[in-house]
């Protein structure tokens, strides 16, 4: 019964120290606060149970020195796991100041090569003179009248182009109705254009540039259809310059003024 008696205060000293290193904070204790606590307390019961088995008797005191070292050893420790946090927090503190600075620098440098950049335009624009603005403005019109004058030509170019496709249709739609006619009224007066010119008289006519069957039988007075008797080998629509062709007449002078 005396031995769980002598027991009862060891836990207590033990409480009671831990108790007081508390007790003095009026904020949130720190790291080695806490630590040192932890440790008075369990020092202190170590101590005093330590105490009480020595036979002594003498268990406070024994409580009191095993929470002062326990105290002292938890203090170190959480001394040391403080120091440990503090290290990683000024790190992650030292990492965020530098990208922070760096990025700082970064825009300091862009807006300095900006600002470089609007200088050089500004000096360039100075070096360029009144006389070579003029010059350029000239050699710009100078070249936008040569194209105009170039579309202009290719248009009229087009435009004749058309006109003489269009006059060359006329012809060759007139020339088949020439011979068509011409055929008719041969075959009205009984014969042939083949059979007329066969035996008729003719004289040669060599081809110039860009005549015709059609031209050619209006300058003799003669028809298509009679040329093209007298002539079976050639190509009406494909007369070449300087081709010999027949042209009947009804006289062999006839012809001499033509």
């Amino acid at each position: 019964m005396t031995q769980r008696s002598n027991k009862l205060p060891l836990v207590t000293a033990g409480l009671l120290s831990a108790t007081l290193l508390y007790s003095g904070c009026s904020v949130a204790p720190s790291k080695p606060v806490k630590s040192a606590g932890t440790g008075a307390a369990i020092g202190a019961v170590g101590g005093a149970i330590v105490g009480n088995n020595t036979g002594s008797g003498n268990s406070v005191q024994g409580a009191a020195i095993g929470a002062l070292a326990g105290a002292v050893v938890g203090g170190v420790v959480g001394m040391v796991q403080e120091a440990k946090e503090r290290s990683e927090q000024d790190r992650l503190a030292q990492e965020r100041a530098y990208q922070q600075e760096l990025a700082k620098r970064r825009a300091q440098e862009a807006k300095f090569r900006a600002a470089i950049e609007e200088e050089l335009a500004v000096a360039e624009g100075f070096r360029i003179s009144e006389a070579e603005i003029q010059q350029v403005e000239a050699q710009a019109k100078e070249l936008e009248a040569r194209l105009k004058a170039l579309q202009e030509e290719r248009n009229a170019a087009l435009a004749r182009k058309r006109a003489l496709d269009t006059a060359q249709s006329r012809i060759a739609a007139a020339e088949a109705e020439i011979q068509r006619l011409e055929a008719e009224l041969a075959d009205l007066r009984g014969g042939t254009v083949a059979d007329d010119v066969t035996t008729a008289p003719f004289v040669e006519h060599h081809v110039e540039q860009g005549e015709t069957i059609l031209s050619i039988a209006t300058r003799y007075q003669v028809s298509v259809s009679e040329i093209r008797a007298m002539n079976a080998t050639i190509d009406p629509n494909n007369l070449v310059p300087g081709q010999v062709i027949k042209i009947p007449v009804s006289t062999p002078g006839s012809a001499a003024g033509l």
